[in-house]
């Protein structure tokens, strides 16, 4: 009866590939969708922190002295994602993390010859960070992974003539990592992340006079922490 005979090769096809996919899937515990949560330390540097002050039609260059505003602080990230299993080992992961912790630079000055001395510092706050993922499943517990993304933060004025700055910056994100199933869904992880941003090239005007600013900031951290895989 070829319509029998087509119905079995038909399933027969079908189980085949329900099996394959299956064993894809089983290929890594840590597959589908995940949230996590991180704790670690982080560093956040700026650059180019010379300052184009303007009055009256005149504009001087005021260099700074000594070192370049920067921060070394406690961080966290809040973390929520997916991986797919792609090809035999390999997954493809999309997730998205908020970094709800502010991280405040040191302070720096600016003087040239005739003008006053300018004390200011930074702060940076609301970090986000949209990624892709690609991973390879080192055993079925274990994953490593890989982080390209796209990243944006809020840059404010902390003190001095700085302070009235305010600017939201983006730019790009990468991290590698490494997970481990704990325990059933839950997992831990740890991974080091580099962020760098776009300049603000921001005018910040005091009195009668405007200071042009363009720092470039960057920032990296290393994180630890435990997730749940759905």
């Amino acid at each position: 009866m070829p319509f029998a005979k087509s119905s079995f090769r038909l399933a027969l096809a079908l189980a085949c590939l329900n099996g394959a996919s299956s064993a894809a899937l089983a290929q890594s515990a840590l597959a589908g969708f995940y949230g996590q949560v991180g704790i670690g330390y982080e560093r956040t540097d700026t650059s180019n922190n010379s300052v184009v002050s303007s009055s009256g039609g005149n504009s001087v260059t005021l260099n700074p002295t000594g070192s370049n505003p920067h921060r070394s602080n406690f961080a966290g990230a809040i973390g929520i994602g997916v991986y797919i299993p792609v090809h035999a080992d390999f997954l493809l992961g999309l997730g998205a993390e908020y970094q709800p912790l502010s991280q405040q630079t040191s302070s720096y000055t600016v003087a040239s010859p005739g003008q006053a001395s300018l004390n200011g510092s930074y702060k940076v706050s609301n970090r986000y960070n949209i990624f892709f993922s690609p991973a390879i499943a080192v055993n079925k517990t274990g994953l490593a992974y890989a982080k390209v993304g796209f990243t944006g933060q809020s840059l404010q004025g902390n003190s001095g003539f700085l302070s009235p700055l305010s600017q939201n910056q983006t730019g790009y994100s990468l991290g590698l990592g490494y997970r481990q199933v704990i325990q059933g869904g839950l997992y831990g992880f740890a991974e080091a992340n580099y962020y760098s941003y776009s300049k603000p090239n921001a005018g910040v005007t005091s009195g009668n006079t405007t200071y042009a600013v363009n720092p470039g900031v960057s920032a990296y951290n290393g994180l630890i922490g435990i997730g749940y895989r759905f």
